[in-house]
């Protein structure tokens, strides 16, 4: 049920005028009450009411009127209130009568009146209520969003000092690891220095030997060099250890062996170093030669003394 203000064209009075419709939809029928005070009309509309002309069905000529009686943009109203007659015309190029309902007035109007009241009481009741569930509703809301922004602020900081901490932990990370690489690769030139160093000794340490072994050669008393090997120069010197050592190392063999014949071998050895060495020696200029003398008996070659043997043993 409801209450509509409707504006209709009032036939007696030749002008417009509103009055208040009171609908009751059914199945098939629409039960109406028309207000126009002090007066209270009511018809009852059903599908048997169509007129023939009409080519709807009853049921669409129910609702067509009903939405006639709610305002509907498609018809126009015209009230004659000495006839008790609303007439729906159908709005299109000219005006078409769609229906005429007759209305018959309402002894009881005063009840219906009531009712109304008292329904729009009801309304505004519930309508007060719908309201205050609406205001708490609003205030609950704002409760929720203040929650949620304090929560998403909280939140905010949250990340903040996360993201604060990881980039503290990652500058960290890349000092350490600047840090290793300056490490390794202070020490990868101190390899390299100490290689380049050690390098450089060993270059040295045959130069600093033989500059020790002619050292110690040229510190030997005078006596001491003429009896060893004949020796003109240091580089003869030189020259000449690597046969000295390895005679050597044949005569320890020999004597180790306990042979009849390492004295031998011994003083041939001697020869060879003399001959060797005599023959590196450069050759003097040619001078007049003395009357020859005559021949004496070679001697025989001495075997080394201990004195020589030391001296051989150093030098090696």
């Amino acid at each position: 049920m409801s209450l509509t203000e409707v504006s209709v064209v009032d036939v007696d009075a030749g002008g417009s005028s509103s009055v208040f419709v009171l609908l009751q939809l059914e199945a098939d029928a629409v039960q109406l009450q028309l207000l126009d005070p002090p007066a209270l009309y009511a018809a009852q509309v059903t599908a048997a009411m169509k007129p023939r002309a009409l080519t709807c069905s009853g049921r669409e000529f129910v609702a067509a009127v009903a939405a006639a009686l709610t305002g509907a943009e498609r018809f126009e109203l015209r009230w004659a209130k000495a006839a008790r007659a609303l007439t729906l015309m159908e709005r299109a190029a000219f005006a078409v009568k769609f229906a005429t309902l007759q209305l018959q007035p309402v002894e009881s109007w005063r009840q219906t009146l009531h009712e109304l009241a008292a329904r729009q009481t009801r309304q505004r009741e519930q309508l007060g209520r719908l309201q205050t569930q609406l205001d708490a509703a609003r205030s609950l809301l704002k409760q929720k969003e203040a929650l949620l922004e304090t929560a998403l602020q909280s939140q905010q900081r949250r990340e903040d000092e996360l993201f604060r901490g990881f980039c503290r932990v990652l500058n960290a990370k890349k000092d350490e690891i600047a840090r290793l690489r300056g490490l390794h690769k202070s020490e990868q030139e101190d390899d390299a220095s100490d290689d380049s160093r050690l390098s450089e000794e060993e270059e040295e340490e045959p130069k600093r030997h033989k500059k020790e072994a002619v050292d110690a050669y040229s510190k030997l008393p005078p006596e001491l060099r003429q009896a060893s090997v004949h020796i003109s120069s240091a580089d003869d010197l030189l020259s000449s250890m690597d046969d000295i050592i390895k005679n050597e190392q044949e005569v320890d063999d020999a004597t180790q062996r306990g042979t009849t014949q390492t004295q031998g071998k011994k003083e041939e050895t001697m020869r060879k170093t003399r001959k060797v060495n005599s023959s590196k020696r450069p050759v003097p200029t040619p001078k007049a030669e003395p009357e020859p003398k005559p021949p004496s008996a070679p001697p025989a070659d001495e075997p080394m003394d201990s004195e020589e043997e030391d001296i051989l043993d150093m030098l090696s």
